[in-house]
């Protein structure tokens, strides 16, 4: 009896423990999802949290990109010509005034030529004399050349005496002489001599141009070598620069350039003349020539003056089918760039290629595709899979 109640207590036992490890089973089973749903209720809740960022972005789309580099210089006349008196005396007629065009040839003074225009005179009469001189001596040359062949004739047939054939030859040759041109030649050049300093008593402008200043008036005494006035070629103009060596290798002979002097005044058009092969020792930088006209000829209000600062701008790359960013849109990371772009409504960083850049563009050869929206302002606030609240830049 005694061992029969013991084996149903047993038995009870047995049950109670097996109950018991099926509940904490359940409780485990049961924690573990509790636990499992209220993790994905914080991230859902997180999500829901997480705000949305603001951006501005744009459609990015192939473009033309060119980067310039801009040096200053002064605009210099073509020719600068100080214009000098040749003869010496008194300025009897002055011609010009200060801004007057002139023509090349044209007079400009006329200074007192008495005593020159008597000296061609002289030298005029001279030259004269030794042509009709030479005209008697050539008349003289040809009796002297009869009298020589007959003479000889004579000799040969033993009708005259060698001394009186030799004589004759001697005589031939002193006619030869005298009928020379070198005394007329000497004559005429002393002629041009003289006709010339007459001719100097007129100052004429050497070159078409302006007359930028005057030094002599109607009653000065100049002399040989006084200057008289200053003539300026304003029909084209010089430019001198002094280029980096990093820009020079991007100008070449023949190149365009831009140039522009005020605001007020458009752009005008300069070609390069010479692009120097030597750096400038003091300064470091390479001479760089360039000439444009003047829109004045044509134009007179654009005309331009000598000394004018000009702004002159090169184009360096010239790209005509480009993918471009703003500069400010990069991110730089860890010696990489790269952009966000919005994919629908969600941000995505993207590691990209750059190649030609300024301060306001970077050309983008790779990483980028033509439509993609590149996020331009707010793109420093973003992560991966942050959602945006978008505007588009047109």
């Amino acid at each position: 009896m005694k061992t029969e109640r013991n084996g149903i207590l047993a038995a009870v036992k047995k049950r109670k423990n097996a109950l018991a490890a099926v509940i904490l089973i359940l409780l485990l089973v049961l924690g573990a999802v509790l636990a499992r749903t209220g993790i994905k209720r914080s991230k859902q809740a997180e999500v829901a949290q997480k705000p949305i960022v603001p951006v501005t972005a744009f459609i990015l789309k192939h473009v033309e990109y060119i980067e310039e580099i801009e040096y200053t210089g002064k605009l210099e006349a073509a020719s600068e010509i100080i214009v000098i008196a040749k003869a010496s005396g008194t300025i009897v007629k002055d011609l010009i005034d200060e801004g007057d065009r002139v023509e090349k040839g044209q007079a400009l003074c006329r200074i007192e030529d008495d005593s020159y225009r008597f000296g061609m005179e002289q030298a005029k009469a001279a030259l004269d004399l030794a042509r009709e001189r030479q005209q008697e001596a050539k008349s003289a040359l040809k009796k002297a050349q009869a009298d020589a062949d007959r003479f000889a004739e004579l000799y040969r047939e033993g009708a005259v005496s060698l001394s009186q054939k030799e004589s004759a030859d001697l005589a031939l040759a002193t006619a030869s002489t005298r009928a020379s041109d070198a005394s007329v030649r000497q004559a005429q050049a002393a002629y041009n001599l003289a006709k010339d300093a007459w001719e100097n008593t007129v100052v004429r402008a050497p070159i078409s141009g302006i007359v930028a200043s005057k030094s002599g008036f109607a009653g000065d005494t100049v002399s040989v070598g006084t200057p008289v006035c200053e003539i300026v070629d304003l029909s084209s103009f010089k430019i001198h620069l002094g280029i980096s060596g990093a820009d020079v290798m991007h100008i070449n002979k023949g190149d365009s350039a831009s140039v522009k002097t005020s605001p007020r005044v458009g752009k005008f058009e300069a070609l390069v003349e010479d692009v120097g092969v030597k750096a400038n020792e003091r300064t470091g930088t390479f001479p760089v020539i360039l000439r444009m006209s003047n829109p004045g000829q044509e134009k007179p209000s654009a005309q331009l003056r000598a000394g004018m600062d000009v702004k002159v701008r090169f184009v360096k790359v010239k790209l005509s089918n480009a993918l471009v960013i703003p500069t400010s849109a990069l991110l730089q990371e860890m010696g990489s760039s790269a952009v966000f772009v919005a994919d629908g409504e969600v941000a995505v960083r993207k590691v990209v290629v750059t190649g030609p850049s300024n301060e306001m563009s970077t050309v983008i050869p790779g990483g980028l595709r033509e439509g993609e929206l590149v996020i331009i302002v707010g793109q420093h606030r973003l992560r991966t899979g942050d959602k945006l609240e978008m505007a588009v830049e047109q």
